[in-house]
């Protein structure tokens, strides 16, 4: 989806009542628009949260999450060795 599309998926959203918006699911930082997305959400009106397994994310990302505003940021412990995951659970 590109950022306009996100725009027209949480307008119709919104108008339903939405007012929380994730990002997750593989790496929401690895696609290039990722802020736009962000912006998409409107995260001065909007919660957006977004979920990550920490792994491109960096001082500069993180910032830019703050100054557009969104409210939280979940690191996933989970691993991608089966020994380590099961240790998490």
């Amino acid at each position: 989806m590109t950022p306009e599309d996100y725009k027209k998926v949480v307008k119709e959203a919104m108008q339903l009542g939405a007012t929380t918006f994730g990002l997750e699911g593989g790496e929401p930082f690895v696609t290039k628009d990722w802020d736009k997305i962000i912006e998409a959400c409107r995260p001065k009106y909007n919660q957006v949260i977004i979920s990550t397994n920490g792994y491109i994310i960096d001082d500069k990302k993180a910032k830019r999450c703050a100054e557009l505003g969104v409210d939280t940021i979940n690191f996933s412990m989970d691993s991608g060795i089966p020994e380590l995951h099961a240790m998490n659970n």
